[in-house]
């Protein structure tokens, strides 16, 4: 046992004290492939198995899945003599973990395709790992995405009791990129229909990749929103479209590649059919951005919200506001702004016909220190400026990682 989880130490094939049954010989007929669980640390577990198996969906933290067939009846271990550390069959090549890239789901066939070339993907390096979000299970929540201003690093899927662990972990790796959490809230009877990515094809955002989610109620960006005039240098494409049945998307983890950003996707079959769309006007900003730096963009409409749930940066001791969630009076939820589910508070009634936002006027200039959606200010200092919104039109909520500016659109 090391730091509290086993390793394989050794592997032999005579019985002995101490020792485990792995396979047996009797049902070597039966059996086609052998799935490796392994960490940075070493061979964890070793299943021997049908192509029958279906994948098991029992996420274990920290381990990745490696299947490979059975091809000959040598079976050659490197070990660092305290423990199993890789294995493979005695071939020409040197030590390999035959040519399958490693899965957090034990005995996934996803089949990866590229978002750099929208083509299906048979090469690729051996540090490979892949990851994966449960697609419209029927107690899905939201989605949520960690991005950078390179693009989607990672998607996570919402229940009602998902472990919250997942932020601390971009949190604690702050010092390589600082993380931006984007949040899609999911409607009772709302999935998703398509998975496009969207690339710059020249200009200083050549290599920058996100994620487009539709659903069969909205369209959701899982990526910054590239204000205009920039529009024309990037092209939407559809990659995938999900069954309605719960199924797994695949997505490379973000430090197994050269590029800290999702690069690969594995869905259960690649689809040949991957259309260039239109820039989809539900993403089109109404407001211009407040200047030419990278700005992240969301909108809502502020028509019939009864609810909102504020988001904090509780990275900040005086707790600026980052963000929000409404519900609408037909139960329709919308999310603007960063957004964190272990970063929110309360959710607010609405009283009244108008919001009033304060903004920090002093040293935190540019944030939004306090909210007030009743009927009088509770709040009164003299550093904040207040503006008020009132519950109609659109509101575009233009952000950084560090500051926000905030947009009010009338109806037409």
């Amino acid at each position: 046992m090391i730091e509290g989880a086993y390793y394989i130490q050794e592997l032999r094939n005579t019985t002995g004290s101490g020792f485990e049954l792995l396979f047996d010989s009797t049902k070597a007929a039966y059996t086609q492939f052998i799935d490796i669980g392994d960490d940075h640390i070493g061979v964890r577990r070793m299943l021997f198995v049908s192509s029958s198996d279906k994948p098991d969906f029992e996420f274990a933290s920290n381990l990745w899945w490696t299947r490979i067939s059975i091809l000959a009846s040598t079976l050659e271990v490197k070990t660092d003599g305290l423990k199993v550390r890789q294995l493979a069959y005695n071939t020409k090549s040197s030590l390999n973990m035959g040519g399958s890239h490693r899965c957090s789901i034990r005995g996934s066939t996803a089949e990866l395709v590229s978002l750099t070339s929208c083509q299906p993907q048979s090469n690729y390096p051996s540090s490979l790992r892949m990851q994966s979000f449960t697609c419209n299970s029927l107690h899905t929540i939201g989605y949520s995405a960690c991005y950078t201003p390179d693009g989607t690093v990672a998607v996570y899927t919402h229940f009602q009791d998902t472990d919250m662990k997942f932020y601390q972990d971009f949190d604690d790796r702050s010092s390589i990129f600082t993380p931006v959490w984007i949040y899609m809230p999911i409607d009772t009877g709302e999935y998703i229909t398509e998975i496009s990515r969207m690339n710059g094809i020249e200009g200083p955002y050549t290599h920058h990749i996100g994620l487009v989610l539709s659903t069969n109620l909205r369209t959701a960006m899982l990526a910054a929103h590239i204000p205009p005039p920039y529009l024309q240098h990037f092209r939407i494409r559809r990659i995938y479209t999900p069954p309605k049945s719960t199924s797994q998307i695949f997505f490379n983890h973000w430090a197994s590649l050269d590029y800290s950003q999702i690069l690969l996707m594995g869905v259960d079959q690649a689809q040949p059919d991957r259309p260039i769309l239109d820039y989809p006007q539900a993403l089109t900003p109404l407001s211009n951005p407040p200047s030419s730096i990278f700005w992240y963009y969301s909108t809502c409409s502020l028509v019939n919200v009864i609810e909102i749930t504020p988001c904090y940066n509780r990275r900040k001791q005086y707790l600026p506001i980052i963000g929000l969630l409404l519900r609408y009076r037909n139960g329709h939820q919308s999310c603007i702004g960063q957004y964190r589910l272990d970063w929110t508070s309360q959710p607010m009634k609405v009283i009244g016909n108008q919001m009033q936002v304060a903004f920090d006027n002093g040293e935190n200039y540019g944030e939004i220190l306090a909210l007030n959606i009743t009927v009088l200010k509770t709040i009164d200092t003299s550093h904040l400026f207040w503006t008020n919104i009132p519950w109609s039109g659109t509101l575009d909520w233009w952000f950084t990682d560090e500051h926000c500016r905030l947009s009010h659109v009338n109806s037409l």
